[in-house]
């Protein structure tokens, strides 16, 4: 029996605890743990009976009997009744995305019928009446339920559709990332993704954004104008304009409300301990009832004072609190919005980015194919000229030979016909001498710019490394350039060691003095003027260096620092590309990894120093 007892007791605080933590994590959004609220009901329940609530325990469990029965009542209609008559969903929906905050249907008949059994229970209707209260709790709920779903046609059971009715398999929270099934889960549009009932009652930042229905919106716009028609009338009247807030009619409104519901339970308290001491005490003496009444009175007047300041403290506080969240939300908002700019000016810049990388490719080939054409173009003009030598040499050769042979024709006819004399016979000898001399002269020379154009050709248009000697190749590039230096009057010179060697490129470096000399001919003298240019060269313990000297023009100060750019050039469309020194500065840098300096003086001439790494020295 012990046991028996023990066991029903700790089972109806365990169910007491779960009543305490449902509603007050609806009401507060904190859910301590049901731990907490078991403690809390064994000590309300140790409370109870160290005040001596079993004497009183009687009228306590009537009282309570009726807003239970009135419960039931309302329950069971709405299962058996409403139900099956379409008059309520045919799911037990339990979800707080998914309710109302209030349906009339329960609340309405229960409120109703408990008043009405409370009434009947005090004995407002007769004795009689009095012993068939809970019955009447039970019946008129049991009626009430039905009535008041088809006046409001069963609106107020489901807020919104189930978002996850036809899914099968588990869903995670977005909030507690726990896994549950889809009966426990709704869709939440603040955080956008799966939210289980526990997380989605203990929110208190959504203000149920998920149920926004019409009516909702309607009371919301009924409510604006109000205030409009309100503060419109008040700036007519002209009274209080620029002091009155607002809002302060829905102030007002909540204000009214929370202290009408605290001033009835507080009543309602007192009027049960009145009830107690007086009303079911038939031979109470006159005095004491009436001082005890008086003294009822005057707590509930205090009950009343303090009421009015914790009303408005709680409106203000919550009012203050639904500030700082609509804030906050605006200011998450504007961090989303930010977000989703920053995210879209990174997808633009990496976009251009790219649209960049690919126009820079574009111009890194069409910049080599630029340069391979300004060599191309540098070995047909090279071409070009050494054939026009060479065919000068030769033509000079073929006139000599052909004189030689005239000469020889007519002194063997002279011989044949016993009519030569010893006079012709030396002007025969020395002819012969001078045109075999100026034959061989030319051949020769001939000979001299084949081979030297043959090794400078090869050399521009391969890429292979090779030892040479630095002053003979000099000589041999002077000698390809010696149709574009005959047509000027200027002197080139080649100082420097003639034994010493380069371990290098010599295409490329063949390339860079051409550039440099054309270059010259072009920008730093005048088509009558006469200038003495010098190339020279020296050992030092790390590298090589080779300087051009011209005694031209010189270059501006302001285009010294451009002279290396692509397409820079102050003979634009007369015959500068803008090539020639960025190919220069190419070459030297990436190809012979060396480096080069200019420095220049307006009417002083231009100087080139170049430093290059000599493999033979270096390894």
């Amino acid at each position: 029996m012990v046991l028996s007892q023990v066991k029903i007791n700790v089972t109806n605080a365990y169910a007491g605890s779960l009543a305490w933590s449902n509603f007050f994590s609806r009401l507060t959004h904190s859910h301590p743990g049901r731990v907490v609220w078991l403690v809390f009901n064994v000590a309300i329940a140790l409370l109870l009976m160290e005040l001596g609530v079993f004497s009183t325990l009687e009228a306590i469990l009537g009282l309570y009997s009726n807003v239970a029965m009135a419960w039931v009542g309302a329950l069971v209609a709405d299962l058996v009744v409403n139900k099956p008559l379409g008059l309520s969903p045919p799911q037990i929906e339990f979800k707080r995305a998914h309710l109302h905050d209030y349906n009339p249907v329960g609340l309405g008949s229960m409120l109703v019928a408990s008043l009405v059994a409370t009434a009947a229970f005090t004995g407002v209707f007769g004795g009689s009446v009095k012993a068939f209260a809970s019955f009447i709790a039970l019946g008129l709920a049991f009626v009430l339920a039905p009535a008041i779903a088809i006046l409001t046609r069963g609106k107020y059971y489901i807020a919104r559709t189930d978002t996850y009715s036809e899914s099968t398999h588990p869903l995670n929270c977005c909030i507690c990332e726990q896994e549950y099934e889809p009966q426990d889960m709704a869709f939440c549009p603040i955080y956008g993704d799966s939210i289980c009932s526990l997380c989605c009652s203990l929110d208190a930042c959504c203000n149920d954004a998920c149920k926004a229905t019409p009516d909702k919106n309607r009371f919301v716009s009924e409510a604006q104008t109000t205030t409009q028609t309100t503060t419109q009338t008040n700036k007519e009247l002209g009274l209080f304009q620029s002091k009155l807030s607002p809002q302060l009619g829905v102030r007002l409104l909540k204000y009214s409300a929370l202290f009408l519901v605290l001033s009835v339970l507080v009543a309602a308290s007192l009027g049960f301990v009145y009830y107690q001491q007086v009303a079911a005490v038939p031979d109470i003496p006159a005095i004491a009832a009436q001082q005890l009444t008086a003294t009822l009175i005057e707590v509930y007047a205090v009950f009343l004072v303090l009421i009015g300041i914790g009303a408005w403290l709680l409106v203000l506080t919550q009012e203050s609190r639904q500030l700082a969240q609509e804030e906050l939300d605006e200011r998450n908002l504007q961090l989303q919005q930010e977000v989703q700019e920053r995210n879209l000016a990174e997808a633009q810049l990496q976009e251009k980015a790219k649209q960049l990388e690919q126009t820079l490719h574009n111009l890194q080939q069409t910049e080599a194919h630029l340069i391979q054409t300004e060599k191309m173009a540098a070995l047909g003009g090279l071409v070009a000229g050494i054939a026009h030598e060479i065919n000068t040499q030769l033509g000079l050769a073929v006139t000599a030979a052909s004189l030689l042979m005239e000469k020889t024709i007519a002194f063997s006819e002279r011989f044949k016909g016993g009519a030569m004399k010893r006079s012709d016979l030396e002007k025969f000898l020395d002819l012969a001498q001078q045109s075999s001399r100026m034959t061989l002269s030319n051949l020769e020379r001939a000979a001299e710019l084949i081979h030297s154009f043959k090794q400078v050709a090869v050399d521009q248009s391969s890429e292979s490394k090779r030892l040479f000697n630095l002053k003979t190749y000099l000589e041999e590039i002077l000698l390809q350039l010696s149709p574009k230096l005959k047509a000027t009057s200027h002197q080139v010179e080649v100082r420097g060691d003639r034994q010493l060697t380069l371990m290098s490129y010599p295409g490329a470096f063949s390339q860079i003095v051409t550039n440099l000399i054309m270059n010259s001919l072009l920008h730093a003298y005048k088509p009558d003027e006469t200038g003495h240019i010098t190339l020279s060269f020296e050992q030092t313990q790390e590298q090589i260096i080779f300087t051009y000297v011209d005694d031209g023009s010189g270059i501006a100060p302001e285009n010294l620092g451009k002279i290396f750019e692509p397409f820079f050039t102050t003979k634009r469309g007369q015959g500068g590309s803008g090539l020639g020194l960025h190919i220069v500065y190419n070459l030297v840098t990436r190809k012979l990894k060396g480096t080069i300096q200019c420095e220049s003086r307006l009417g002083e001439g231009t100087k080139f120093v170049i430093g290059l790494l000599n493999s033979e020295v270096n390894p």
